[in-house]
């Protein structure tokens, strides 16, 4: 598919795997080139040289928190000359989704979770 982005400049953090990484090489094939940011620099490192297929002088790694503070300014700061801004970092608990729903309300001091039995 064409979608005329040839040449411009992808950051994508939580790149190193999953959904991330799909999408970094999505704008490969288009031609872009991409930053990956990821807070794991071995997977890191292994996704840069894994999509380096695509050329190496169109992938680059960044190893970053982006929990930290100032992290995000820091990335920012660091590609200002990105086009194209994918988020995509973030820790995503995993388990039963009601039991982790109320467990946030009771964080915030409210549950407006309710299940239902089939």
């Amino acid at each position: 598919m064409e979608l005329g982005l040839k040449g411009r400049r992808a950051l994508i953090t939580g790149g190193s795997q999953g959904i991330g990484y799909a999408v970094a090489e999505g704008f490969l094939e288009e031609g872009c080139s991409v930053v990956i940011a990821s807070k794991n620099e071995e997977r890191l490192q292994s996704a840069v040289e894994s999509l380096s297929k695509y050329g190496r002088d169109r992938v680059r790694g960044k190893a970053i928190d982006l929990s930290l503070p100032g992290a995000a300014a820091t990335l920012a700061d660091a590609y200002s000359d990105t086009d194209i801004l994918i988020n995509n970092a973030g820790a995503i608990p995993s388990g039963d989704i009601l039991k982790l729903m109320k467990h946030a309300g009771a964080q915030r001091g409210t549950s407006r979770c309710s299940g239902t039995s089939i």
